[in-house]
């Protein structure tokens, strides 16, 4: 289940996590105590899959919250590039807490679950190096990508969260088909 690492970092966390303040500051001017509220909220919403896992098992809190993110980063871009605060405030806690529920911590259960003894050493260290690189990747291009994308123009400055919904939404898609082919071969 080395995708969900992929997915993880691709959704676009990287870059929420590290610029909240400046994703935030056009649309409103309290970025800086916004971003310390979407933070604070994350906190108790990583609790919340340790309670609810031995019930619902990983699967669902993977392909759900995942395509909920989706959507709560059209909303996060139409917030930015409609200037309507409350819906780009409502879209990143959303997508804060969809994250925190899911891929943040479920990433790692599945790994550790869906591997034999033998193997869980080396694709642990393998998944670690590709979450990371992939960490790196979208936090160094997330800036150059949201200003290419916007074009000089304040009413698409957004429009880099599209690319996030989109990938989150075939992430949802792929950690499905990796489920149905888990399920397949057990």
């Amino acid at each position: 289940m080395l995708v969900t690492q992929v997915v993880q970092q691709l959704s676009g966390v990287s870059a929420v996590m590290y610029f909240t303040t400046s994703i935030l500051s056009p649309i409103s001017s309290n970025s800086k105590l916004l971003s310390l509220g979407v933070m604070c909220f994350k906190i108790p919403m990583t609790i919340l899959p340790a309670l609810i896992i031995e019930r619902t098992g990983p699967k669902p809190l993977l392909i759900l919250p995942t395509a909920f993110m989706s959507l709560c980063l059209v909303a996060l871009a139409a917030g930015i590039n409609t200037d309507t605060p409350a819906l780009a405030i409502l879209g990143i806690t959303a997508f804060v807490a969809f994250f925190s529920v899911g891929l943040g911590p479920v990433t790692w259960v599945v790994l550790a679950t869906s591997l034999p003894p033998h193997a869980r050493a080396a694709a642990s260290s393998v998944a670690l190096g590709i979450n990371w690189s992939f960490n790196f990747l979208v936090g160094a291009t997330f800036l150059p990508l949201q200003q290419w994308l916007a074009a000089g123009q304040r009413s698409k400055e957004g429009d880099v969260f599209f690319v996030f919904a989109a990938t989150c939404a075939i992430g949802a898609w792929a950690i499905r088909k990796g489920y149905q082919r888990l399920e397949r071969i057990d």
